[in-house]
């Protein structure tokens, strides 16, 4: 049984390592809540569901779209970048297009009490975001 969409508006200054974090500073101008992504509750998933997402809209990492708006995949204009603290708040560091959209799923615990993982995603070419599936806890994916 297909659930019925739900429509969820991302703001382009959400930082994803504040996500949890109730008063934490990220970078110097990062401040939970304030740039904390959005919080989607109520769903419930059991093993082997398929989420599907898609996107529209525009951001930029630049004042004023200075540096080109880009879409959900990111900036292909430019190199991809990681998250420039790394690891921080619990949220382990992912290596992406830069201005790409990015979603974290947390359990019930606040991530910043935990460390975060050790290993660094790395979507940074066109063919390791070219993947059907991608197991949660893991670098595992299928294409």
């Amino acid at each position: 049984m297909q659930a019925a969409p739900i429509l969820i508006t991302v703001p382009g200054t959400a930082d994803p390592w504040l996500a949890g974090c109730q008063t934490l500073h990220g970078l110097v101008w990062d401040v939970a809540p304030g740039q904390s992504p959005i919080e989607v509750l109520g769903l419930v998933f059991s093993p082997g569901d398929l989420l599907w997402f898609a996107a529209t809209g525009l951001t930029d990492h630049c004042t004023g779209g200075a540096c080109g708006l880009a879409p959900a995949e990111g900036d292909a204009f430019e190199s991809s970048t990681g998250h420039s603290a790394g690891a921080q708040n619990g949220i382990g560091n992912v290596i992406a297009p830069i201005d790409s959209l990015i979603g974290l799923f947390l359990g019930p615990d606040q991530p910043s009490l935990t460390p975060a993982p050790g290993a660094v995603f790395d979507f940074s070419t066109a063919g390791s975001r070219n993947f059907a599936a991608l197991a949660p806890g893991s670098s595992s994916r299928s294409s």
